[in-house]
């Protein structure tokens, strides 16, 4: 019994040898990918509610889950396994942020309680299933490298959330569409294989079944042993029991389906490396354009302040332009920001606006008040028919302020032309 045991695991070594360095790079720029959307080769797991995932990964990973009452996967927990020679003590880090910025090393042995603490503050009252996805990272000494999604099990029990159906097919679906993902289908013994839920939206996005990989689980009560023993568990079962004498000897347990997996995963990580290079050169292209965009890096207080400075000039050098009508632009948008004009037709509409309003503002009245005006005031001091300034002006703001024939107006152009004015600064490309 030891002896295949040891056979196996040496198998497994064998088997992830040539991927384990690939994919250990991949997790190590995961979260950096995710942040620019290039996918990378994962594996996903998924299943009714209660189906054995969260068991399944405990015997992959040797990672305790929470699974008491009321505790199953209620969001997707992405799972990164890495290796590290160096290290004495395996240690792991839980949190919200794939970055792991947050986040705080801790044993292997607390994972379990961390997951279960955020689970509880994520998800829960009508989010009761959450898309957010909760991220574990752990690093041993030895052992597979490579990423395992635990999603929230299919189901129909609307208890908690009227469209959990809804909801865990669509978080489903979103994990295993890209082409880059193993989908693990982790289905009870006893339920019907073929109409599965997770079989059939297995095959919608693999039809080929060439990145999909069935795990029948609960075969007797080897789902409750410890992750120590679980080899052991396992080899008895199928050696001992009629039944699982007649399976194929390569379909026999986890440590043949990790071998299993990371088969597949290499595949996957052949297969699309290629697309993930250009989507990489794509994706750092863009940046460095956008790099290129932004202004020059003032270091020192006098950098900052030329810069400052350059940055005035030009907004100043661009306003002089269009209130002298000099500015010409082939943008579209550019046609709402000139001023000469824009402000030329509010002049206009200002004049019509008064003589819509005061159409006899020049009348016989007006040159009657104006007449007396000079004669009462000016006759005697200036040349005839020529009214001082003053006098002028004082008539102009009695007739055309005080009793309110321009106030509003005037007030009104006013606030619309400088409201134009910083439109156009907000919106304006100084380095034209």
């Amino acid at each position: 019994m030891e002896r295949g045991g040891q056979l196996a695991e040496h198998s497994l070594k064998e088997a992830m040898a040539d991927v384990s360095k690939k994919l250990g790079l991949f997790e190590r720029v995961r979260h950096v990918c995710q942040s620019v959307a290039i996918p990378l080769p994962g594996v996903v797991v998924v299943g009714e509610q209660s189906a054995g995932k969260s068991s399944l990964l405990e015997n992959i990973s040797g990672i305790q889950f929470p699974r008491a009452q009321n505790t199953c996967t209620r969001m997707p927990c992405v799972l990164t396994l890495l290796t590290d020679p160096t290290l004495k003590d395996s240690s792991a880090e839980v949190s919200m942020d794939p970055s792991f910025a947050d986040a705080s090393k801790c044993s292997v042995s607390d994972v379990e309680s961390h997951i279960k603490g955020l689970t509880d503050k994520h998800a829960t009252g009508n989010e009761f299933i959450s898309s957010q996805a909760l991220y574990v990272r752990v690093v041993r000494r030895e052992g597979p490298q490579l990423s395992l999604i635990d999603l929230p099990g299919v189901t129909h029990n609307a208890d908690q959330m009227q469209n959990i159906h809804e909801v865990t097919v669509n978080l489903v679906e979103e994990y295993i569409k890209p082409e880059e993902m193993v989908i693990l289908c982790v289905i009870p013994a006893m339920s019907d294989f073929g109409n599965a839920e997770v079989v059939k939206l297995a095959r919608k996005y693999d039809p080929q079944g060439i990145r999909t990989l069935g795990v029948v689980t609960k075969c007797d009560d080897a789902a409750n042993a410890e992750a120590s023993d679980i080899v052991e568990k396992e080899k008895a079962i199928f050696t001992k029991k009629d039944r699982m004498k007649t399976l194929p000897e390569k379909n026999w347990g986890t440590l043949n389906l990790m071998e299993r997996v990371a088969k597949i995963q290499e595949a996957r990580v052949d297969e699309c490396l290629p697309k993930i290079k250009d989507a990489v050169r794509k994706k750092t292209g863009e940046l460095q354009e956008e790099l290129r965009k932004l202004p020059a890096q003032a270091d020192t207080e006098a950098d900052q302040f030329r810069l400052f400075n350059g940055i005035l000039a030009r907004i100043r050098n661009d306003l002089v332009r269009r209130i002298r009508a000099e500015f010409m632009s082939a943008e579209t948008s550019d046609r709402e920001l000139t001023i000469a004009p824009i402000v030329a037709s509010m002049v206009q509409s200002f004049r019509k606006e008064l003589l819509e309003r005061n159409p006899d503002w020049l009348g016989q009245d007006m040159i009657d008040e104006v007449d007396d005006t000079v004669q009462t005031f000016v006759t005697g001091y200036t040349v005839e028919n020529l009214v001082g300034p003053h006098v002028f002006i004082n008539l102009i703001k009695q007739t055309f302020i005080e009793e309110g024939l321009l106030k509003d107006s005037v007030n009104g152009l006013v606030g619309d032309v400088g409201e134009h004015l910083r439109k156009v600064s907000h919106n304006q490309a100084p380095g034209r």
